[in-house]
């Protein structure tokens, strides 16, 4: 068990800090149970791709599947807004100069 470099409470075993003081907890020493990685050669030889390059590109996705584009509105669709708008402006006339 290790003690806390400030205020000298017992550090419970894998703390990362002191639950009293809150201090930074001393890393373990080499000679502990901590296994050493078997990706230690490899992480060494990593090349991260140039991702904080100035000429890296990120990767592009394909462009999604075309599908039926919308040139407008249908004629039957045109004619009904047509007769919508018409009802209104009919019924505001209607209002206006006979009902009011």
């Amino acid at each position: 068990m290790a003690t806390c470099s400030q205020c000298g409470e017992t550090l419970k075993d894998g703390a990362w800090t002191c639950g009293s003081c809150g201090a930074v907890a001393p890393s373990p020493s080499s000679d502990s149970d901590v296994p050493s990685s078997k990706y230690a050669k490899e992480s060494a030889d990593y090349d991260p791709q140039g991702y904080g390059d100035p000429d890296y590109a990120a990767p592009t996705l394909p462009p999604p599947p075309s599908a039926k584009v919308n040139e407008g509105l249908s004629f039957a669709m045109t004619i009904a807004l047509w007769v919508a708008v018409l009802a209104v402006v009919g019924i505001v006339v209607i209002w206006f100069f006979f009902l009011r």
